[in-house]
């Protein structure tokens, strides 16, 4: 009876070596070392028939803060992306035209940085890098 619980211990004590290396293979492929200081934003919009160009502002800060202005654009593709400065609160706003009236779409993030160390590497990941102002 021991001799087959030795034997199942070893036997786990292998594997286990053999898929942590399979692991660190798979982590440090997507494993950003270099820290980023600033990263790309996606903003994705509507656009249809009434709304072929979108004006869209991209503001630093919590919602109604509109001092820090940081990018503003007419898109006329469903999609941009720009670069913009980590762990820092940011907010679009897509302006709309429906049935004549006017229509703003609104989204904000945290756009932050975050570390992990993974095996012997520090890997560097992003959250928050989209933004949608789509009309719902």
């Amino acid at each position: 009876m021991r001799i087959l619980i030795a034997n199942i211990i070893l036997t786990a004590l292998l594997y286990s070596c053999n898929d942590k290396a399979t692991d660190c293979e798979n982590y440090t492929y997507d494993c950003n070392t270099q820290e980023p200081y600033e990263w790309e934003m996606n903003i994705e919009v509507s656009l249809n028939n009434q709304n072929k160009q979108i004006p869209i502002w991209i503001y630093e800060g919590k919602f109604n803060d509109t001092s820090h202005l940081v990018y503003t654009d007419t898109l006329t593709e469903s999609s941009t992306s720009v670069y913009l400065p980590l762990n820092k609160y940011y907010y679009t706003k897509a302006k709309y035209q429906q049935n004549g009236k006017t229509i703003y779409a609104i989204d904000g993030v945290f756009f932050k940085k975050y570390s992990r160390s993974v095996c012997d590497s520090t890997c560097w990941y992003i959250k928050n890098e989209n933004m949608d102002v789509r009309l719902k």
